[in-house]
């Protein structure tokens, strides 16, 4: 259904999100 395909996408984004989140971290982290 369509409500499904937008709550995958969401679940997408806030992985990719807490993946961008956690580079950011690590960076932060050896500098």
């Amino acid at each position: 259904s369509f409500v499904h395909m937008e709550h995958e996408k969401a679940v997408l984004l806030l992985k990719s999100f807490q993946n961008t989140v956690d580079l950011v971290i690590q960076r932060k982290h050896l500098l």
